[in-house]
């Protein structure tokens, strides 16, 4: 699997453009020893495939790569998630069996770049005999490229009731609230929940006085391209009896007041930092005391190119 480190994402993006250029670099990689078992798609042999990149601009160059492993008969492979780098003018760089994964087991696979301008990409592939692994058969090939549009800008709310927040595990033993979708929740008697707002509405349980003490974790998750500049979350959050939020796990970004969680104007927060390529999670963990348990958050979520179309 793709072990690449993950580059700095402080560095700022080059002008907005509406396209990406892509790059998909076949990788035959690892050892296929006589008999093949199972049978392989190519003979037995000791293969290796290295990756060149070439920035040949005056300005820095802003790319990702990702690896997609190739399934068998039909069935697709896992994919990785994407990587951000960046080569300054004239330079360049080398990807092989290092960050494709280990050589002593076969992966056929396609190693994909996506660059704001052109680049220079050309793979190199060596094989060797099983026997005595010297050189055997060398070939390089200057990649083509594609033009692919560029993700557009996002704007999303993350109200609850209205965006797919789902309930996951640990959460109490409690028939009333299982893990999956976030279930509506109504106003509980005698307790005075600040009414919905803003096209979001209450998710939890507030049948009787009955819901388990313990934590309830609310997720919700969302992707942006590797593209994304901007990203920003503000948000209105209220809680029964208390909540911590968090974004893509470590600490706690804010915390409401607990017992007066559930009332008043709200814990309102605005998120800059701490988003990532990919896949995020907005988790709020709810801690209830006794009684009704639930939370009510409105808010939006928006980021420039970083519109994944999933």
């Amino acid at each position: 699997m793709l072990q690449l480190p993950s580059a700095s994402l402080g560095f700022a993006l080059s002008r907005p453009r509406i396209k990406i250029y892509q790059y998909a670099v076949k990788v035959i990689q690892g050892v296929i020893k006589p008999p093949p078992s199972p049978p392989s798609p190519i003979g037995p042999g000791v293969y290796f495939t290295s990756v060149s990149v070439h920035n040949p601009w005056h300005h820095k160059v802003n790319y990702a790569v990702k690896l997609a492993i190739s399934g068998f008969q039909g069935e697709p492979g896992t994919i990785s998630p994407f990587h951000r780098h960046q080569l300054g003018p004239d330079q360049a760089t080398e990807y092989d069996q290092v960050d494709f994964g280990s050589a002593s087991s076969f992966l056929d696979s396609y190693f994909v770049i996506e660059s704001e301008q052109e680049l220079d990409v050309v793979g190199v592939y060596t094989g060797a005999a099983v026997q005595d692994e010297r050189l055997g058969a060398m070939h390089m090939e200057r990649v083509p490229v594609r033009i692919v549009p560029r993700c557009r800008d996002l704007k999303m709310g993350i109200n609850t009731g209205v965006a797919q927040w789902q309930i996951i595990a640990p959460v109490p033993v409690d028939s009333l609230l299982v893990v999956g979708p976030a279930p509506a929740a109504t106003r509980p008697l005698p307790r005075k929940w600040a009414p919905a707002t803003g096209g979001a509405t209450w998710v939890g349980s507030s049948v009787g006085e009955g819901a388990v003490p313990g934590l309830y974790f609310y997720e919700l998750s969302f992707c942006l391209c590797w593209t994304f500049q901007n990203a920003q979350i503000h948000l209105r959050l209220w809680a029964d009896n208390q909540a911590d939020l968090f974004l893509n796990g470590g600490s706690p970004i804010a915390s409401t007041v607990a017992n007066t969680a559930f009332q008043g104007p709200g814990l309102a927060v605005g998120i800059t930092t701490g988003f990532n390529i990919g896949m995020n999670k907005l988790t709020v963990a709810v801690t209830n005391n006794q009684g009704p348990t639930g939370m009510l958050l409105n808010g939006t979520l928006s980021a420039n190119a970083a519109d994944c179309g999933s």
